[in-house]
């Protein structure tokens, strides 16, 4: 039975070549460094070798059974990149977050209101009128949680 190493996550310091080639290392895990193409192939080959030294560790431990779970590793990639688009990605990734929350508020906003609208006696094809939706889109909302 494989080990199962979920909830460690492994960070590994990442940069690029001059080829262009990920290389990668996990400072925690000596000897532990990979090159890919891509992030999504860094990532694998990571599991892999963390897996790999993982256990070999457990072999010299003498456990029985040293397999573990590549697909349970979790491995956080720390990218060396320029100021600049660092700053960048950093705020990509914040607005993001920013509309998904609103998106989500949104939803509930709207699932409110089809309910008060509907509850204070308007249709609900007069509710899709006033919220700007389908009357399909209404019933769903009614029906949801």
């Amino acid at each position: 039975m494989a080990a199962d190493v979920s909830g460690t996550a492994y960070v590994a310091e990442v940069e690029r070549d001059e080829a262009g080639n990920w290389i990668a290392s996990v400072p925690a895990l000596r000897g532990v460094h990979t090159h890919a193409r891509t992030l999504a192939g860094l990532r694998r080959y990571l599991q892999d070798a963390i897996a790999l030294w993982l256990e070999v560790d457990r072999i010299d431990a003498g456990e029985r059974d040293p397999h573990i779970d590549r697909d349970t590793i979790e491995v956080e990639l720390r990218l060396r990149l320029p100021a600049a688009v660092r700053r960048a990605a950093e705020t990509a990734r914040r607005s993001r977050e920013r509309a998904q929350g609103a998106e989500q508020a949104a939803a509930i906003a709207t699932r409110e209101a089809a309910r008060a609208l509907v509850g204070s006696g308007l249709s609900r094809r007069d509710a899709a009128e006033v919220l700007r939706l389908s009357h399909q889109r209404v019933d769903q909302l009614l029906r949801s949680a």
